[in-house]
């Protein structure tokens, strides 16, 4: 996303950018308003994943049309198969630990482990299903370096 935003600063075309923000920000507040009052119904925890599903709900409409301004404006072309890989290891990381969620009781500890445990599950799923290859890897090992 940072990467598109900047190509549409470079090019001086910020109003698809504030666009987008207002319209995926209006899509957070009815969700949230919707999905934390559906899901207080249930319990206060699940009434915090409503927040989140909103929140990743409009941070996908904010992605898409960033993707649909930029292949209409500018020809970037960006196929949906490139998506599927890492689609499929977020529901599989997301899965594993919403399981894991619902054995152990949650604390700071775990919550920090569960953390690095989702990234691990994350990346190992998509290096099992070849979602990403050794180029990709080592971008990561060079990016993280500056953060260590």
């Amino acid at each position: 996303i940072e990467m598109m935003t900047s190509l549409f600063f470079a090019k001086e075309k910020t109003n698809k950018i504030i666009k987008a923000i207002i319209f995926s920000t209006i899509i957070n507040i009815v969700l949230n308003f919707i999905f934390i009052n559906l899901f207080l119904k249930i319990s206060e925890v699940a009434a915090i994943m409503g927040a989140a599903v909103a929140t990743i709900i409009s941070q996908t409409f904010y992605s898409a049309l960033l993707l649909i301004h930029a292949k209409k404006d500018f020809g970037i072309k960006l196929h949906f198969s490139h998506l599927i890989k890492p689609i499929i290891a977020s529901i599989i990381m997301a899965s594993v630990l919403i399981i894991i969620n619902m054995i152990v009781n949650m604390n700071i500890f775990l919550g920090i482990f569960e953390t690095f445990l989702g990234v691990i599950i994350y990346f190992l799923v998509l290096k099992i299903i070849k979602g990403i290859n050794k180029e990709d890897i080592e971008l990561i090992k060079n990016t993280s370096k500056r953060f260590i």
